[in-house]
């Protein structure tokens, strides 16, 4: 039985949708003149401030002492407003449609 169950464990791993938060995984690059503009002052919860680009729904900017950082999501995913993480695209277009 442990045997029949490996596989389909497996399987069901490899197809869920797996969110992943892209300041952990994605690339940064150098803010553009494209970047919005960061408060000056953080977020005094001390939650980051996560801005979506406007041009690239696979960019986004997290902020720091009113500088924007750009993050690039992984490939095959988008950024997410309401989640602030990259998502699967799929998951992303029922989002905003």
């Amino acid at each position: 039985m442990k045997r029949a169950l490996a596989p389909a464990l497996t399987l069901a791993l490899a197809l869920a949708p797996s969110v992943a938060l892209a300041e952990d995984t994605a690339p940064r690059a150098a803010a553009g003149p494209e970047a919005p503009g960061c408060p000056e002052v953080d977020n005094p919860s001390g939650n980051a401030v996560v801005l979506a680009d406007t041009s690239d729904p696979s960019v986004y900017y997290v902020c720091s002492n009113g500088e924007p950082h750009k993050v690039v999501c992984p490939e095959g995913t988008l950024f997410s407003k309401f989640e602030k993480v990259c998502d699967w695209e799929w998951n992303i277009q029922f989002e905003n449609g």
